[in-house]
């Protein structure tokens, strides 16, 4: 049976923090038009594709090199992002990054027992 690498040793606990960052989608049936443009590095056409807005004071859980743990809790933080900026349009029709992540308060660990292969 093969073990899946650990990123974080067993009994790690994440710090819950308050955080800013920038938040960038695009609809995912450009995404080929996007390509395209980046690659042939045409930055104001692409710039028209991706929708970028600032996010702030927004509660999340994070590492401790300011990086989020897990994918799960990467897609859980862009849909409360999504939901707050009250951003029409589906989510799942498009593709998000978040980015440029700055910690403005910590607020302690998470009191449970973190296991990134079901958080």
């Amino acid at each position: 049976m093969l073990d899946t690498i650990r990123k974080y040793n067993v009994g790690y606990k994440p710090r819950i923090c308050i955080i800013s960052c920038n938040f960038q989608y695009i609809k995912k049936s450009n995404m080929d038009k996007y390509y395209r443009l980046k690659k042939a590095n045409r930055k104001r056409e692409l710039m028209q594709l991706v929708n970028e807005t600032f996010v702030y004071e927004i509660l999340t859980i994070l590492d401790d090199h300011n990086k989020i743990p897990t994918d799960k809790i990467k897609i859980a933080l862009a849909k409360r992002i999504w939901r707050v900026l009250n951003i029409n349009g589906n989510f799942n029709d498009h593709q998000t990054n978040i980015s440029n992540i700055q910690v403005l308060s910590e607020h302690g660990k998470v009191n449970y027992k973190f296991d990134e292969t079901k958080h």
